[in-house]
């Protein structure tokens, strides 16, 4: 039996290489949506909160954040999207997110958030 430490299964899990991250924002009706392509992890993250922070500074409004181009999510990841929707229901807002099939949302799912989280696939 071997021992499969923390980082041998974060190299496991993660797509090789260095980290991808990119980001681009739509506003039409109300609603700002960030299309996150890449990682979305504990490297990347703290970049989309604080350009998602900027941005609802100046105007509030629901998001929908499309991880249709995302190949990975970490816990961090997972706690950054928490975060935003607890921020935006607060402020009466919505989060929505969109994900197809695929790695990261099996890992919203194992963690048990689509509904927290407004998952829906990116058809919808």
């Amino acid at each position: 039996m071997t021992d499969v430490t923390t980082e041998s299964l974060r190299e496991a899990l993660r797509p090789r290489g260095p980290v991808q991250f990119a980001m681009r924002e739509h506003r039409a009706g109300g609603i700002i949506t960030f299309s996150v392509t890449g990682e979305l992890d504990l490297l990347t993250a703290p970049q989309l909160v604080a350009h998602v922070d900027r941005l609802l500074r100046v105007e509030p409004a629901d998001v929908v954040l499309d991880l249709g181009e995302t190949q990975f999510i970490d816990s961090a990841g997972l706690a950054i999207l928490l975060n935003l929707q607890r921020r935006l229901e607060r402020r009466k807002h919505r989060l929505r997110v969109l994900c197809d099939d695929g790695p990261v949302r099996r890992v919203i799912e194992m963690a048990r958030l689509e509904e927290t989280l407004g998952v829906v696939p990116s058809s919808s």
